[in-house]
């Protein structure tokens, strides 16, 4: 059988790409045979060259869609089947912390950007220090939907039809669940992917400039036809957003911080999991976890307030 250079590209009318992020956390298939956590600072990576070296076999388009659904790109986030995490590890130790916590108490869940499951971590050579690095990540990944993918080809004979089987097989581990919504009137997981994988971004309205026409008149407006402004004017109290970046402290070792930040995570904390609905729980039991087995919600990426917690911020609540 020919190597699948390219599986089936989702068709794009517009030709081009919604921007996607920059990965700080990726290694090349070169840097992959480390096992242990990096020990220095890796080098910002576009996600485009990232999929080309990391996951060739799987068009940039499809792999897209695949990751913007699965964990709206964030290479720490853990869906649990059946719940989620009350927020999302924002660290490498914090991920690695939950991910040994949900397993200690039985949970099944799925890792990084395309939602590795945990009981795929063996059969790719992969364990919670190496499956949230964006490389073995999408490797891992690109191999579990290239599975799919050449499965649903022997089956159905159209192309984009077999390819969007993938996706529900990646998503379910069949090729029937993912064409299903979760809930009336939302998309099923396919149309998910799908839309992910071909909304470009779009142009921002352009405002024309005002002209002023007879009908308009001569005389401006005088100060008193105009609304007046209050003495006290009422101020906005929602904060602006700020986004954060991690950066290493240069009097102490990047894999000394890693570590003693893990050891005081995983001595610290518990984890905490909102529980869905017995009806949806049970939704998920027949869906094989071989391939996938998590009904994964989208990732939410920081508390409201982006104000970072110093307690414990995983237990169990109903």
């Amino acid at each position: 059988m020919r190597a699948l250079n390219v599986v089936a590209m989702v068709t794009v009318t517009s030709g081009v790409l919604a921007a996607a992020p920059i990965f700080a956390a990726a290694q090349t298939p070169a840097q992959m045979g480390q096992q242990s956590l990096p020990h220095s600072l890796p080098q910002p990576l576009p996600f485009e060259k990232l999929a080309a070296e990391c996951a060739p076999d799987i068009h940039p388009t499809t792999l897209k869609g695949v990751v913007s659904t699965e964990s709206s790109w964030n290479p720490y986030a853990i869906g649990v089947v059946g719940g989620r995490l009350e927020r999302q590890p924002r660290n490498l130790a914090e991920a690695i912390a939950t991910a040994r916590e949900l397993e200690r108490q039985g949970f099944n869940f799925s890792m990084g950007l395309g939602q590795v499951n945990r009981y795929n971590l063996a059969r790719y050579g992969e364990n919670y220090e190496t499956v949230f690095e964006p490389c073995r990540n999408l490797k891992a990944g690109s191999a579990i939907l290239k599975d799919c993918f050449q499965r649903a080809t022997a089956q159905i004979g159209d192309e984009q039809q077999a390819l969007r089987a993938a996706f529900s097989c990646y998503y379910s581990g069949n090729f029937t669940r993912g064409f299903r919504a979760d809930r009336a009137g939302q998309p099923s997981y396919v149309q998910k992917v799908v839309a992910n994988a071909t909304d470009s971004a779009q142009p921002i309205p352009v405002v024309p400039a005002v002209k002023r026409e007879s009908a308009d008149g001569a005389t401006p407006l005088s100060q008193a036809g105009r609304p007046s402004i209050p003495a006290n004017p009422i101020r906005l109290t929602t904060p602006a957003w700020v986004i954060f970046a991690e950066v290493a402290q240069q009097d102490q070792p990047a894999a000394q911080m890693r570590a003693e930040s893990a050891n005081a995570l995983v001595e610290a904390s518990a984890v905490r999991v909102r529980l869905k609905t017995p009806a949806g729980a049970a939704a998920r039991e027949g869906q094989s976890p071989a391939l996938r087995g998590a009904d994964v919600a989208r990732m939410q990426r920081s508390t409201p307030n982006g104000i970072e917690q110093d307690a414990p911020f995983v237990q169990f609540v109903d």
